[in-house]
């Protein structure tokens, strides 16, 4: 799960435009891994930052991750400029490259098997 964590950190921070790394924790639950990563990212157009949670779960040899966007809102209506979705849909990219398949468009979740 190191490995994973660190191979997300790179990518999402670097670059124009890069990402900061707000939260980085790996707990151990018996033979389950549990990794938690958060990134937050100024976005101009819209005015205000947009962060992204990233949850991996590692048990034998299945992983799944979970991804959530957040933020990206401005002004009294709370409009969305997509910001949230942009930095995630990166994330979901990130780990489409490591193996990891989208289970359903419009769900965040992903998993794969046999991890190293």
């Amino acid at each position: 799960m190191l490995e994973l964590s660190q191979k997300i950190i790179d990518e999402m921070t670097k670059g124009f435009f890069s990402s900061e790394i707000e939260v980085c924790n790996i707990e151990h639950v018996g033979d389950t891994e549990v990794l938690l990563l958060g990134f937050e990212r100024y976005y101009l157009r819209a005015g205000s930052s947009a962060a992204v949670i990233i949850q991996c779960i590692c048990t034998g040899d299945t992983q799944m991750a979970v991804v959530s966007g957040l933020g990206g809102e401005t002004g009294l209506l709370h409009e969305s400029w997509g910001a949230n979705e942009d930095i995630a849909y990166k994330v979901l990219g990130i780990l489409r490259t490591y193996g990891f398949a989208q289970e359903k468009e419009e769900s965040m979740k992903c998993g794969r098997k046999n991890y190293p």
